[in-house]
C-alpha cells in the first residue's frame, strides 16, 4: 500500500518558489496530532491529488498543505498496517516542519523507562521486538569478548550508555595494564560532522579514541543515509527504511498490543520526526552507510578487526526463530542484518 505518491509529498513540503520549507518560511500550525487507533482506512492518495500548478501563491500553497494533511489524517493509524503507523509519525513530522516545531517534539518524545517497577522498560521491549537492536549489540559484545579472551584486566568504554563525549576521556584516566575496548552502538550518528561544523566532532571523537590505543573498537549503526541528503531523498530513504522496520515489528507483537504502540510512539516516532522536520544543528538523527563509516575509521588510523564467527553463527540461528524474512549477511568483514531486501543494521570492529 502506498502512503502517498512521492510527487505529491514533494509538493506538500516544497514552498511555492520550489525550495524546501525553511524555518523562516514556516507559519504556525498545530504541532500535536491525535491519531485514532480506530482509524484503519488505508486507501492511498491517488493521482487526482497532484496538481501541476507551480504558480501557487504562498497562501495557496499552505492551503494545499493543510488540505493534503487533512486527507492523510484519514489514512493513518497507530494500530493499522505498517505503512499506516509509519504514516502517522511521518505526518507528525510534516506538521512539525511547517510549524518549525520539530526540535521541540523530538525533545519531548524521550525513550524512558516507565516509573512502575512492574513494567519492563520501553528500551528492553524495543530490543525484544526489534531484533536488529538485540543482535547488533550481540555482535559487538561478541567481538569484544573475542578480543579480550586472554586479558586479565579490561576497561570498556561504552558510548551507548554515555550518549556523549566525556571530558575525562583521556589516557591519563585509564589505568596502566588494562586492555581497552570501546563500543559505539547506535550513537555515533548523533555526533555532528564536517557538514555542520568545522570542528567535526564525529571524526574528532574517533581520533581521540584511537589515541588511547584500544585493543578493539566496535561500531553498530543503522544502514541508512540521512546525514547530508537533501530533504526529498531523505524523506524517501526514511520511508523505505522505517517501512521495513515496522513490517518486521508486525511479526513479533500484535498491532493492538499496548506496549508496541508505546514503543513506536516514544522511541521510533521521535527519530522519524527529527529526520523529517528538522534541519541544521537541530537534526541530530544523521545516519550514514557503512562505507562512509569505514572511510572515517580509516582516516582516524584504524584497521579492520574480525568479528566473532561463532557469535555471528549464533545470531543467524536465533534470527531464524523470528521470521524467515530476516536476513543476515557477512560481507567485507562486516555483519549486515536486514528485512527481506532492505539492510537495516551494519556491525563491524576495528583496532
Amino acid at each position: 500500500m502506498a502512503l502517498i505518491l512521492p510527487t505529491t509529498l514533494h509538493q506538500l513540503l516544497v514552498s511555492p518558489n520550489g525550495s524546501p520549507m525553511s524555518q523562516q518560511d514556516s507559519q504556525s500550525y498545530p504541532s500535536e496530532l491525535h491519531h485514532s487507533p480506530d482509524n484503519t482506512n488505508g486507501s492511498p492518495i491517488n493521482g487526482s491529488f497532484i496538481t501541476d500548478d507551480h504558480n501557487l501563491t504562498r497562501d495557496g500553497w499552505l492551503e494545499n498543505c493543510n488540505w493534503l494533511m487533512d486527507e492523510l489524517r484519514r489514512m493513518v493509524s497507530v494500530s493499522g498496517e505498517p505503512i499506516q503507523r509509519l504514516g502517522a509519525y511521518m505526518l507528525e513530522g510534516f506538521v512539525a516542519r511547517v510549524a518549525s516545531s520539530g526540535s521541540s517534539i523530538y525533545k519531548a518524545l524521550q525513550c524512558k523507562e516507565p516509573d512502575s517497577a512492574d513494567l519492563l522498560s520501553y528500551m528492553h521491549i524495543l530490543y525484544e521486538i526489534c531484533s536488529y537492536l538485540k543482535f547488533g549489540h550481540m555482535s559487538a559484545n561478541g567481538a569484544i569478548a573475542e578480543a579480550m579472551k586472554d586479558e586479565d584486566r579490561v576497561h570498556i568504554i561504552d558510548f551507548q550508555i554515555a550518549q556523549g563525549v566525556s571530558g575525562s576521556l583521556s589516557s591519563k584516566h585509564l589505568q596502566l595494564g588494562l586492555a581497552l575496548a570501546v563500543n559505539f552502538t547506535f550513537m555515533l550518528h548523533h555526533m555532528p560532522d564536517e557538514s555542520l561544523s568545522t570542528e567535526n566532532h564525529r571524526d574528532r571523537l574517533l581520533r581521540l579514541v584511537k589515541s588511547l590505543s584500544p585493543k578493539v573498537v566496535t561500531l553498530v549503526e543503522q544502514e541508512s543515509s540521512t546525514n547530508t541528503a537533501p530533504f526529498f531523498p531523505r524523506f524517501l530513504e526514511t520511508l523505505n527504511y522505517y517501512t521495513a522496520m515496522f513490517e518486521s515489528i508486525d511479526v513479533t507483537l500484535p498491532r493492538e498490543h499496548k506496549e508496541r504502540i508505546n514503543i513506536e510512539q516514544q522511541c521510533l516516532a521521535r527519530d522519524v520526526v527529527n529526520i523529517i522536520a528538522c534541519e541544521g544543528a537541530e537534526r541530530v538523527e544523521r545516519h550514514e552507510l557503512l562505507g562512509k563509516w569505514r572511510s572515517r575509521f580509516r582516516m582516524a588510523g584504524f584497521t579492520p578487526y574480525p568479528l566473532s564467527s561463532l557469535v555471528n553463527a549464533t545470531i543467524k540461528t536465533l534470527l531464524e526463530n523470528y521470521s524467515d524474512r530476516y536476513r543476515l549477511e557477512e560481507r567485507d568483514g562486516a555483519l549486515y542484518l536486514g528485512w527481506m531486501n532492505r539492510e537495516l543494521v551494519a556491525s563491524c570492529a576495528w583496532k
